[in-house]
């Protein structure tokens, strides 16, 4: 049996057994809990490595707020993209011009762009080449 088309959540199943002769039976209760898998994903920004501009795509499963923040390798802030901008469940994107907070142009370097909402936090790797 494959229960399709259920949402995220928590599910209790049994079965019924029926024999030739039509006695039945129940199994005890299973409890199973599903979570769409994928349907929240941060891909790899694109490109990477970059010079000028890299575009960060992301999917949402349902509507939900949204930040992403860039760090540099000593885990310091260096640019906050968005923070706490409500967004459509569906794929978004978001680009990034390689400067930091006050507007001034970053040196070369790898950098991290965390992306975390209510329900997910997922980090990756920038590689801004000058």
């Amino acid at each position: 049996f494959i229960d399709s088309k259920v949402r995220s959540g928590k599910y209790y199943y049994r079965l019924k057994q029926i024999d030739f002769n039509g006695e039945f039976r129940y199994s005890w209760t299973v409890e199973a809990l599903y979570h769409q898998a994928g349907n929240y994903r941060l891909y790899k920004n694109y490109p990477n490595p970059f010079n000028s501009s890299t575009i960060i795509t992301f999917e949402l499963a349902q509507e939900d707020i949204v930040s992403y923040i860039i760090y540099d390798l000593n885990g310091r802030e260096v640019r906050r993209l968005m923070i706490q901008k409500n967004f459509s469940p569906g794929t978004h994107q978001i680009g990034w011009n390689g400067r930091n907070n006050k507007g001034e142009q970053l040196p070369s370097g790898t950098y991290f762009g965390q992306l975390r909402t209510r329900h997910f936090v997922k980090t990756n790797k920038l590689l801004l080449v000058k």
